[in-house]
């Protein structure tokens, strides 16, 4: 045993003493694999539409569907399920805004089919209602413009798409006023506030996609300026929200955000702006610009969505392959590059941040205009720890912490694998056992459980000895809640206890038919992962043991 833990410690301490030598050198970034969930999917397949976050429900509001043919539709997600509701014009590439209010404003977009064309047309989502209120129009007819809420409820416009572009004002309540001409022409600008009253417009490209080498700043009140910072890096021209940039504190008069940069040799930075002010944020490892796949580079494809809440920014990225990549800033220096498996199956486009702090990506495309898809995937990175790289540990008083913790860990792994077990056994379920209903109500969807049990019994699906119930509910196209509650509901048990009760069923059947089996093979093929979990479910179910029930005589 001696021997044993001298040679763990003598190994660990090596490794330590490698990653600090390194510690002079930037780190590389961290990459932990998620695995996102899926929602029901959109009524309809959507691209270029708005998508937000109101009132706790997601919403998306025009867009195009299959064959770039613009929708006059809105869906909002409530009680689990999709809702259609009719906007008053179309809005392809249009723009939003969530105003203080409550209300958003959308407007803008293609007056035509293939995104040809400006509109002027404008009206006012409430949540409340789920209702559109066509009021009024732009000053200018707009495509692909941006806008922001500043002081008093006025939104601040600008930008467009193969047409002119001035700068331009909402009164928040019915009236659009040109404000001034810009200083070059854009579309999709950033626009961010740098005081009570004040903000500033900028953006790489032109209003014919053409990349401005020279760019310049419009200020909502002042003269524009140039920037220091855009001689060597550009704005990365991505979709974003301008007020998901936001990482400030509007109550103490902080107006600070984020947004990606890119140089000439086509690294990607942060860079922060500060009132007027700008610069390359530092971090404690350069933007990965390769993938999981080291073939693959990363292509960045949105802005940043900032949670002020937790304190952290996420950017999305695809690889050719197209994996999903979310690049997460915390603490204002640390990067962690979570990756998915390839998506072939659901969209890309910028998500949405929801009030619990995960990410929903609504519809989208992979480069097909005509054909988009009505996915919805959630990424639930709210609660997810941060990864961190061994080269990180630094000291020899970490070095002395770890030896003591693998001395402790040693001494005690026999309390802690049978506390696995246990835990196995109980399921991740049983800790929200308390919340499920325990009435039939519970079932959201009048035949959820019969698909339930029929979709166990056809695939078997309890056999995979790790099952969840997200896979469940991937399967049927529908939230995993839904399925605990439907279980609880109808069986009056938690999903790990529904599980279990096939799995042993499955295992009788076994025993009766080939009474010389080996019970290691009974509970392996059962879905079990070893026979001391198979042991104790088996008489927690029946109140024996498997060799007593074989003896028995109603066996």
């Amino acid at each position: 045993m001696m021997k044993t833990m001298a040679s763990l410690a003598y190994l660990l301490l090596c490794v330590t003493l490698a990653a600090t030598a390194q510690t002079k050198s930037r780190q590389q970034c961290p990459m932990v694999k998620i695995q996102p969930e899926r929602l029901p999917d959109l009524p309809m397949a959507r691209a270029s539409h708005a998508t937000f976050c109101s009132n706790g429900e997601i919403v998306v509001v025009g867009g195009h569907t299959d064959g770039f043919v613009p929708t006059a539709t809105a869906d909002y997600f409530s009680q689990g399920r999709w809702h259609t509701v009719n906007t008053i014009y179309t809005h392809d590439s249009g723009f939003s805004v969530q105003l203080k209010s409550g209300k958003v404003l959308i407007a803008g977009g293609s007056s035509e089919a293939l995104g040809i064309g400006q509109t002027f047309t404008a009206e006012l989502y409430d949540p409340a209602t789920h209702r559109f209120e066509g009021f009024g129009c732009l000053d200018r007819k707009r495509t692909l413009a941006s806008g922001l809420e500043v002081d008093s409820g006025r939104v601040l416009i600008a930008g467009n798409w193969y047409a002119d572009d001035d700068i331009e004002l909402f009164d928040g309540k019915r009236s659009f006023t040109h404000v001034k001409p810009s200083a070059v022409q854009r579309s999709n600008p950033y626009i961010f506030r740098t005081a009570k009253d004040n903000a500033i417009i900028f953006s790489c490209q032109d209003t014919c996609a053409n990349k401005l080498e020279d760019i310049v700043v419009d200020r909502l009140k002042g003269e524009p300026f140039r920037v220091d910072l855009f001689r060597d890096w550009h704005p990365l021209m991505v979709e974003h929200r301008n007020e998901d940039c936001f990482m400030g504190d509007e109550k103490k008069g902080i107006y600070e955000y984020i947004l990606p940069v890119v140089n000439r040799k086509g690294q990607v930075a942060i860079a922060r702006v500060s009132g007027e002010t700008f610069s390359l944020l530092p971090t404690d490892c350069p933007v990965p610009m390769v993938g999981v796949d080291a073939k693959d580079s990363i292509r960045y494809v949105t802005g940043f969505i900032v949670d002020r809440r937790a304190q952290c920014a996420y950017m999305l990225g695809v690889d050719k392959q197209w994996r999903l990549y979310i690049l997460r800033l915390s603490d204002q220096s640390k990067l962690t590059l979570f990756y998915t498996d390839p998506m072939t199956d659901a969209g890309f486009m910028l998500p949405v941040l929801t009030p619990e702090g995960n990410l929903v990506m609504a519809g989208g495309i992979h480069d097909n205009n005509f054909k988009p898809f009505a996915s919805v995937v959630v990424f639930r990175l709210a609660d997810r720890p941060s990864s961190f790289a061994l080269s990180q540990i630094v000291g020899w008083g970490v070095v002395g912490l770890l030896l003591l913790m693998l001395v402790w860990f040693f001494l005690n792994s026999m309390r802690r694998k049978e506390k696995a077990v246990l835990a196995e056994t109980a399921g991740e379920e049983e800790a929200d056992a308390s919340h499920l209903p325990e009435t039939k109500e519970g079932c959201k969807t009048d035949n959820l459980m019969d698909d339930i049990n029929i979709l166990m019994n056809k695939q078997q699906l309890f056999l995979n000895h790790n099952l969840k119930v997200s896979d469940v509910a991937i399967e049927l196209n529908t939230n995993p809640r839904y399925v605990s509650d439907c279980i609880k509901a109808q069986c009056g048990c938690t999903f790990s206890q529904y599980v279990n009760n096939l799995r042993i069923e499955y295992a009788k059947n076994l025993m009766r038919n080939q009474p010389d089996i080996k019970m290691a093979e009974v509970a392996l093929s059962a879905g079990f992962s070893n026979e001391t979990t198979f042991f104790r479910t088996f008489k927690g179910i029946t109140g024996q043991s498997p060799k007593e029930w074989m003896n028995s005589p109603e066996t």
